[in-house]
């Protein structure tokens, strides 16, 4: 009836989202009908259409073995490599709502590591189906996850169940490190982040403070220099050289300094199984099995 009407210059209500305000009225009344008409599925239908709004959420969806549901993701998913073929949806951090509406998913994932709430907003305001996905830690990828996919995928994700089973047969050596995400401004994966809560479950002590909220802290040298870790590790993206690392080094612990281990980006800087499937190349891996091998 809306469209119908042949008027012009209809006005998005000043209380919707930014996102919403910049796409043309017709066009939302468009898709808002497309969606109420054939957002319900019924017994006997096709798999759900499923998109996720991060390349981590996409890579561990794919090891679940959902990936083929898939059906939209942003334009920095790049694992596996068949996630790079799937459509996308703008940025990580701005995700585009139009491109969203046009893919006619059943479900969005919405990842809350880099949450837009202007995007949530846009999807409350549309009346879609999405679900808000907690990755911070190993127990809410092991276990708060599962309800959400049985509910969205219709299956168990039975490759969780083999995860929780792996997770129960390590054995535990304490360590202490100070994990460094970059240098000049000094950043650390705090104890609130998923490799430090992984660490965690080899023994490992972070000794940035707990009570620090944000999962990657900003740290003074002052702070630095009072820390004495077993281990400095480096979650290595290119960015630092090992020139600097060796200064660096040298200035915050002269006379004692810990044991460097850097960590392949590509290996640990993602919440996904990837990181645990590589923990046996860590040097306080000291199992006497393989954490990849009781994966598969």
């Amino acid at each position: 009836i809306l469209l119908s009407t042949g008027q012009k210059n209809h006005r998005i209500p000043p209380f919707s989202p930014p996102i919403l305000r910049q796409m043309r009225f017709p066009m939302i009344i468009f898709w808002a009908l497309l969606i109420s008409c054939y957002g319900v599925k019924g017994e006997g239908s096709p798999p759900p259409r499923v998109i996720s709004t991060s390349p981590q959420l996409t890579e561990l969806l794919f090891q679940l073995g959902y990936g083929s549901r898939i059906v939209g993701t942003p334009s920095q998913s790049d694992f596996p490599n068949e996630a790079k073929r799937i459509p996308r949806i703008g940025s990580m951090f701005r995700p585009n709502i139009e491109k969203v509406l046009a893919l006619n998913p059943d479900h969005i994932l919405v990842d809350e590591t880099n949450l837009s709430e202007d995007f949530v907003q846009s999807l409350r305001a549309l009346g879609m189906t999405f679900t808000k996905v907690n990755l911070s830690s190993i127990d809410s990828l092991a276990k708060e996850l599962e309800p959400t996919l049985k509910r969205v995928f219709q299956s168990p994700p039975t490759k969780l169940d083999q995860l929780r089973l792996c997770l129960r047969k390590i054995q535990p050596h304490r360590f202490t490190f100070v994990g460094i995400v970059w240098v000049n401004p000094n950043f650390l994966f705090g104890s609130r982040s998923f490799l430090s809560d992984m660490l965690s479950r080899l023994g490992g002590v972070n000794l940035a403070p707990s009570h620090w909220g944000n999962a990657y802290p900003q740290v003074n040298e002052e702070w630095l220099l009072s820390s004495h870790p077993d281990f400095l590790l480096i979650l290595d993206n290119g960015s630092l050289t090992k020139k600097q690392i060796t200064q660096a080094l040298k200035h915050w612990w002269p006379k004692h300094p810990p044991k460097i281990v850097s960590l392949q980006s590509e290996n640990f800087a993602r919440a996904t199984l990837t990181p645990l499937q590589n923990m046996e190349r860590l040097p306080f891996w000291n199992q006497s099995w393989s954490f990849k091998e009781c994966l598969q």
